[in-house]
């Protein structure tokens, strides 16, 4: 079990069964980078196929290009995000979600004060995790 401390709290990154109160933690995320301006993030889950982690974002940050080598989920709890690929621009409010398949360079601009849950997995990664090739 991988212990981090974050929020003056130590907690797990990996459990058979985790529970997040998401509304608390955002809470504690946005008082921790109180006054900033960009964004914050915390990671909830960090294991094999399964990487959760959830952002807090100022209006008017963005989360430059990038691409993540394995499928993505960005669920928007709450505020609004521009979800931008070299293809696409989505603009995304409360309850709504966006996937991404791996390898795709994207970015995410805050349109307003905004919570994401970006959940990161599939084959890729328990592949990157065990360093084996899985079969269907």
């Amino acid at each position: 079990m991988t212990i981090r401390p974050h929020l003056d709290l130590e907690r797990p990154l990996h459990a058979q069964l985790q529970v997040f109160a998401l509304d608390h933690i955002a809470t504690q995320t946005w008082a921790e980078a109180a006054g900033a301006v960009g964004h914050n993030a915390i990671t909830l889950r960090k294991a094999a196929g399964l990487d959760m982690v959830l952002l807090t974002m100022h209006a008017g940050s963005q989360l430059q290009e990038h691409d993540a080598f394995v499928p993505i989920a960005l669920h928007v709890i709450s505020g609004s995000v521009r979800f931008t690929t070299a293809d696409k621009a989505v603009e995304l409010g409360p309850q709504m979600v966006v996937t991404l398949d791996g390898g795709i360079t994207h970015r995410v601009d805050a349109l307003e004060d905004a919570v994401c849950l970006l959940t990161l997995g599939g084959a890729a990664t328990m592949e990157r995790v065990q360093g084996t090739t899985l079969n269907p």
